[in-house]
């Protein structure tokens, strides 16, 4: 994963190995798509805890960019969710700038999402999902990262909140 801030968006690269690409297909049904997913709290520094990392929970939902590998690129969705099983598509509006290529030579997936972060947002809570359509991988059987930070270059961190993360 790499990060960069643009104003008050942050994007966000990540990158991984798959030896085959899976596409959603219209014509075929029991087939699943690689995909790729970034989560982050609604809320979050000084004070507040972090989410559940399955989606969040009732106290502390999240905000998720999930990208579904195409025949034509990728469809993105931009959605919340206050628990597993709980989340709601965002209105089209909403959506922000994503993309998710698949390179054969180097069979690896490159998929980039663009987030909003509050101007002061010093230290931003991300977690990451992976499925691989050929495993079969979709819904909940999926892999998932554990909550990471990223440091916003040129903004003070709160001390406090950084130890108490």
């Amino acid at each position: 994963m790499r990060a960069a801030l643009s104003g008050t968006e942050l994007v966000l690269l990540l990158e991984w190995s798959d030896q085959t690409p899976d596409v959603v297909r219209e014509d075929e049904v029991n087939t699943y798509a690689d995909s790729a997913a970034v989560q982050s709290p609604v809320s979050y520094g000084k004070g507040l805890r972090l989410p559940a990392i399955s989606m969040g929970d009732e106290g502390q939902p999240v905000r998720l960019w999930l990208q579904r590998a195409t025949k034509t690129g990728s469809q993105l969705s931009d959605l919340v969710a206050a628990g597993f099983g709980s989340s709601t598509r965002q209105a089209p509006a909403a959506l922000k700038q994503g993309a998710m290529t698949y390179d054969a030579a180097a069979k690896r997936w490159r998929a980039q999402f663009s987030i909003p972060v509050s101007a002061t947002a010093s230290l931003v809570p991300v977690s990451f999902a992976l499925w691989d359509g050929g495993r079969l991988e979709r819904a909940g059987n999926k892999r998932l990262s554990a909550w990471r930070f990223v440091r916003v270059p040129g903004r003070p961190s709160d001390a406090e909140y950084v130890k108490a993360m």
